[in-house]
This record gives structure tokens, sequence and C-alpha cells, in this order.
């Protein structure tokens, strides 16, 4: 049976698995619950143009749109509002929902750039609970309702303020390296602010900083697992700092992705040196060609085999360097071998550590990403794009 084969079967498994148990045992949370669900529907129906996947999706919208209603306690893109709204602007965007959900969808601009204001007030400017995943709404925001611009640009020109004094760390200060939480999401919100950006020499300047600031880390240790660190501190003398290299490679921390960000962000400066750069940071980390090495335990989009895999379609798509199609292939037949677990949605869950595993219905950290990564396998086309991957800030 050949891979396409497996993996179309595996996905049919997922898929069933999940309706028949994900409302008894996920959260609305976007990346981490039932949230991200629609989206793995929509694609299924692209796919196979079947009426039953459109009808499962209308099922999970009507169930989140009741629990938005009864209020979320939050507006974080992970957990809260910032990242479900995100997702029903898309859903408007490609015309699986109807304008009547636009009113909807301005009342949450409002709210959460009052959300966003008082989260970038203190500091917070995390990506999956802070003011940068909010920011990331009104990118989305903006592709389905240009009238949201304006909101973009108060958004972007507060976010380079904030990010201002985080370009000179002070000694002793923590540097987060990754895209989670740290300087990746950074630059990669402020790539794709540049092209409405009203001063975008400003923008530039601090890409370019931050850019710098990333590199400062690389290892000098030609066997280093990985490249470049996850967190840093600093010591008194600032070009001094303590770190580990002995990291995941995967979406949320790893030199995989950290590549991608670092040829976006050649790309909006329009920098062959930069993006060579990117490229043989990624090619390196081809190496780490075994779960053993890469550090992966797991499926999930976050730091597993099937996260990997796409990182590696979206190099392949960037150069069509055959390296980065093995790569992708690879890991996608990892991502099969890990649907082995008895209780989990195709056989997938999440390892949690020391032995226990948990079900995770996500699409960050489980089923749901997972889906996505097989689905595109399944429609294949190495060369088509993934806009559901906009939600991990890759389109």
């Amino acid at each position: 049976m050949d891979t396409k084969t497996l993996v179309a079967n595996k996905l049919t498994q997922l898929e069933q698995d999940i309706f028949a148990t994900y409302a008894d045992h996920s959260t609305s949370s976007f990346l981490c619950g039932k949230g991200g669900l629609p989206l793995l529907y929509y694609k299924l129906y692209t796919i196979y143009d079947q009426e039953s996947y459109r009808q499962k999706a209308a099922t999970i919208l009507d169930s989140l749109l009741d629990e938005i209603s009864a209020g979320l306690g939050s507006s974080s893109y992970c957990d809260g509002l910032a990242g479900l709204a995100s997702m029903l602007s898309y859903l408007v965007e490609h015309n699986i929902l109807d304008e009547g959900a636009e009113e909807f969808l301005t009342q949450c601009d409002t709210a959460l750039y009052q959300s966003f204001l008082k989260t970038a007030s203190q500091a917070n400017l995390d990506y999956l609970h802070g003011a940068l995943g909010v920011a990331f709404y009104f990118l989305h925001r903006q592709l389905a309702t240009p009238a949201v611009t304006d909101t973009l640009v108060l958004v972007g020109e507060e976010m380079l303020r904030q990010l201002a004094p985080t370009l000179v760390p002070a000694p002793g200060q923590y540097v987060n390296c990754g895209m989670a939480h740290g300087q990746l999401a950074a630059l990669m919100f402020l790539v794709k602010y540049l092209p409405v950006a009203p001063q975008p020499e400003r923008v530039e300047a601090t890409i370019r900083a931050i850019v710098q600031q990333v590199q400062r880390y690389k290892s000098t240790d030609p066997t280093s697992r990985s490249q470049f660190p996850s967190i840093v501190q600093l010591r008194d003398n600032t070009d001094l700092f303590d770190t580990t290299y002995d990291i995941p490679n995967g979406w949320c921390y790893g030199d995989t992705m950290l590549s991608l960000v670092l040829l976006a962000a050649s790309e909006a400066l329009h920098d062959d040196e930069l993006r060579a750069t990117a490229t043989a940071i990624a090619l390196r980390s081809t190496e780490r060609n075994t779960p053993q090495k890469a550090l992966i335990v797991d499926g999930a989009m976050c730091h597993g085999a099937a996260g990997l895999a796409h990182l590696y379609k979206k190099w392949h798509q960037a150069t069509g360097h055959p390296q980065f199609r093995a790569s992708y292939e690879y890991w996608i037949g990892q991502t099969l071998l890990m649907g082995n677990r008895p209780d989990g949605p195709g056989g997938y869950q999440k390892n949690m550590g020391d032995g226990i595993y948990a079900t995770t219905y996500g699409l960050l950290d489980g089923a749901c990403g997972i889906g996505l990564v097989l689905a595109d396998f399944v429609a294949d086309s190495p060369d088509e794009p993934s806009d559901w991957d906009r939600f991990f800030a890759l389109s």
C-alpha cells in the first residue's frame, strides 16, 4: 500500500474518532481544544467534496458560538476570543459563514483592540497568550475585511513602540528566541505588517534589529544538536550568555522554524544574503533526520512530527530543493508511525513526559493539527499553498 493511501486511511480514522469524542473531552480553546476543528472539516470538504464534512463543521461551529456568546473569560490567541474570532473571519473569507457573522466580528474588533492596548501596556508581548496574538488577529481580519486596515495600523505602530526596548536587552535579562512566546513571532508579525505600515522604514529597521539579535545566539560549536537556542540569559557582559542548544526541532522552537522566519524577513527586506543564510540553516536542520536526533516524541504541530513535516513542505515550496521534499515525506512517515496509541483519535496522543500521554484535539498540540497536515499530503500538492497555516504565522 502506498504512502498516500496509508495517510488517507489514517486521516479517515482520525476524523471519525475526533467527531465521536471531541464534545465530551475538549475545551473551546482555538489552539488546544475544539476551536480549530472547523478548519479541519473545511479542508476535508475541499478535498473530498462530501457534504457530511460541511455538516460536521456546522455542528462544531454551533457549539463554539454558544460558548463564545456565554463568555470566554480570555482574549488570548491560544485559548480566548482572538483565536476563535480569527477562525470565524477565515470562514467568512472562504464563504463558509455568511456575512451575518461580520456584525459579530465588528464587535470583536472593538473588544480585541481594547484588550490589545491593555495587554501591550503590561509588556506582555507573548504570541499565544499576550498582545502579539491579538495583533495577529487583526492581520487575519484585514484579509477578510480591508476596512480593518486602519485598526491594524494602530496595532502595528503600538507593537513597534513596545518592541523598541527589547531590541537592546539588559544584562541578566532572558531573551526568548522562539515562535510560541518569543522574538520569532514579533519578527513574523512585522514582516506581515510591513506592506500596510505608514512608515515602512521604521518597520524594516526593527526587522533588521531582531534578525541581528537572533543571529547573535547561534552556536559556535559545529556539533551542537541545534544551531539556535530556545531561551538565553544575558550575562553582565551582554556579549556573553547562558543557554542550551539541546532542544527539539519544531514550530515553537528550533532551527527549521527559525530559518523560515529568516526567509520571510529576507523576502521583506529583499536581502539575498539573508535568504542564503536561512536556506543554509534549514538544510543543516535536515541532518536531524530521526526522532531521536530531532527530539520528536509525538505527532503534533507544536514540536512533533506533523509540524516538522509541514515546515519542510514550506521550504520545498520556497526553493524546490529535493532535500526538503525528502524531509517532508520522511516526517509524514514518522507522523503515521506515531499514531499508535490505542486511546487517542487516530491513535494520536500528546506526550506529556514521564511516560504519560493525554488525548488532545487542538491545532497546536493534538489531533486537529495532525489532521490538517495529513489532509495536505492526501491533496498532494507540494507546491499548493496551505492557507490554514496562517494560524501558525506560516502564510
